[in-house]
């Protein structure tokens, strides 16, 4: 089974004076507008946990409100110029995760025990496997019993390796990256000086069985697009706080 990438736009980098916008609150900071971050679900109590992240603006210095607002401008290296507030755009939030729903089309006729899908020989096999073809296995609990799911890079060798265990309780899904990409990623988000702020990374398999990274940074410099350009941009959901217009 082939799934295209779930990623909806291309990462924008964002350079001095693109324009630019962020949805936050307006607070006032000793006479200056500050936009102070939002967004949905994990990554809001992300936000909160780093003690919450803001970016100056040229407001009026009564421009402070209540509520959840976007503005838009200019980036200037720092801050945000030029800026008015426009219509709300919906914040960022986490992407959608196979414990949230599984996507139907690659739900599998078969089922079984939990204890079989997750045998031990099932996972020696997989073992063996993740240096190669296999990006990631997993069980999934339906409400008729459970099934296996592998994300893989050739799905032929994985099926021809789980197949005969599982039959059709197996569902594998193909993408385009590999356990390398995945490597390189890990390396970069280990060395890389995030001045611009990392505030959450990991993995995780979508609905549709992809297995990707994913990370959420406070804007997307040319530094990192440039560091990351080695790696099949399909294999990490890069998600910014503030982003290109």
């Amino acid at each position: 089974m082939k799934n295209e990438p779930t990623t909806t736009k291309k990462n924008q980098t964002v350079s001095v004076d693109d324009g630019v916008f962020a949805t936050g609150r307006l607070v006032s900071d000793g006479g200056i507008t500050r936009l102070d971050a939002v967004a949905y679900g994990l990554y809001d109590q992300v936000i909160r946990g780093a003690g919450g992240i803001s970016v100056a603006t040229d407001l009026p210095s009564d421009s402070a409100m209540e509520g959840v607002v976007t503005v838009q401008g200019f980036w200037a290296g720092e801050s945000i110029r030029n800026a008015r507030v426009v219509d709300l755009v919906a914040p960022i939030s986490m992407p959608d995760r196979l414990g949230d729903g599984i996507d139907p089309d690659i739900v599998p006729a078969g089922r079984l025990a939990r204890n079989e899908v997750l045998a031990s020989t099932v996972l020696g096999i997989t073992q063996e496997l993740s240096d190669d073809s296999l990006l990631f296995y997993c069980a999934y609990n339906m409400t008729d019993g459970w099934i296996g799911i592998a994300c893989a890079t050739d799905s032929a060798p994985v099926e021809h390796a789980l197949k005969p265990i599982l039959g059709h309780a197996l569902a594998v899904v193909e993408v385009d990256w590999t356990p390398h990409d995945l490597r390189l990623i890990d390396e970069f988000f280990e060395e890389y000086d995030f001045a611009d702020g990392l505030l959450s990374f990991g993995k995780f398999m979508h609905p549709a069985g992809q297995f990707s990274a994913y990370a959420l940074v406070r804007i997307i410099t040319p530094e990192m697009t440039s560091s990351l350009s080695t790696v099949n941009p399909n294999a990490i959901k890069l998600t910014s706080w503030i982003q290109k217009s």
